[in-house]
């Protein structure tokens, strides 16, 4: 693995070049390089690690987590194997394994932030919210200041109702790299969520002069837009929308919404069929659906799509059918 390689170099040499070439993202000749450190010597517990980084970064998660665990067996307090390890464990959807060696990770060293970010993550999408900015927090103090954990932060305070904190976290995520079109999506949605329109019509703006061909920029445009009773210009964000991405449902739903206010029902109806065609689960556009359907007299079948809603959890359609729908 090692032959065009010089033979003369010794084991840190062949680390030192190893280490650079995979900084580098030449991973196939870092390999290469930190195996031949490691044929010197077996025990080179760095050339272990930065190789088993190496695999993970071409995907071969076998044999990067065999390295991980060979530097576990030389020293068992490595919090950097053990987060590696766990990423391996992360992207091949071993959740449970993933949390477990992050949680070693940072209880042998509460200062790897990489650990803590990933366990923020966890108990987010368990919607342990509470938890997970604890782990966020501790990510920060030790270190770690990207714009995705300002983001992930932002995200935490918002579902703990602290919407202003929400907002300063998206304001920085966005200053410190102005490029990612979520990161504009979550700030205008916690603008939205304070109904301040206007500062939301901004952000947006702004995301889409910084990215101009981003379908769901336009769709949450359009749905400012549609706040502010401006139809016309949200009606030319959603097609925008479409045009970006046809398989956009939200999209859809929404276009369908604002050909309601402009009493184009049969547009209205061919876009909220195309939103269910898009996603057979979507509750929104099965209640829409039934309101226009309703508005043809045809009740059964909107009775048919509030049912589907109600089903799919749209409170609003439970009203809908106590009204209008005989049991």
């Amino acid at each position: 693995m090692a032959s065009n390689l010089d033979v003369k170099m010794s084991a840190e040499e062949y680390y030192n070049l190893g280490v650079k070439l995979v900084l580098d993202e030449n991973y196939t000749e870092g390999i290469q390089a930190l195996s031949a450190a490691i044929e010197k010597n077996e025990r080179f517990e760095k050339a272990l690690l930065n190789r088993g980084i190496a695999y993970q970064k071409i995907r071969n998660f076998r044999n990067s987590s065999r390295d991980f665990d060979k530097v576990l067996l030389l020293n068992n307090s490595s919090d950097l194997a053990l987060f590696y390890r766990g990423l391996n464990h992360y992207y091949l959807g071993r959740e449970l394994l993933a949390k477990e060696d992050w949680f070693k990770a940072v209880f042998i060293n509460d200062k790897n932030g990489d650990a803590h970010r990933y366990l923020g993550q966890y108990h987010y999408l368990k919607k342990d919210y509470t938890l997970a900015l604890t782990h966020y927090q501790k990510a920060m103090t030790s270190g770690v200041q990207s714009a995705e954990l300002y983001n992930d932060l932002g995200s935490t305070y918002r579902s703990l109702e602290r919407n202003q904190m929400a907002i300063s976290h998206y304001i920085e995520s966005i200053r410190i790299d102005s490029n990612q079109a979520y990161v504009y999506n979550n700030l205008a949605s916690a603008y939205k969520k304070e109904e301040s329109y206007k500062r939301a019509l901004e952000v947006l703006n702004n995301g889409i002069n910084r990215i101009s061909r981003n379908a769901f920029l336009h769709n949450n445009r359009g749905s400012v837009y549609f706040e502010l009773k401006k139809y016309e210009e949200a009606l030319a964000d959603f097609d925008k929308s479409i045009d970006l991405d046809p398989n956009y449902f939200h999209a859809y739903n929404n276009r369908g919404a604002c050909f309601m206010k402009l009493g184009k029902y049969q547009e209205a109806l061919k876009d909220f069929d195309k939103a269910i065609e898009q996603k057979e689960s979507y509750g929104s556009a099965y209640l829409n659906r039934g309101i226009v359907r309703e508005l043809f007299y045809d009740l059964e079948g909107a009775c048919k799509d509030w049912t589907a809603a109600k089903t799919l959890g749209v409170l609003k359609a439970k009203k809908y059918i106590e009204d209008l729908c005989t049991e």
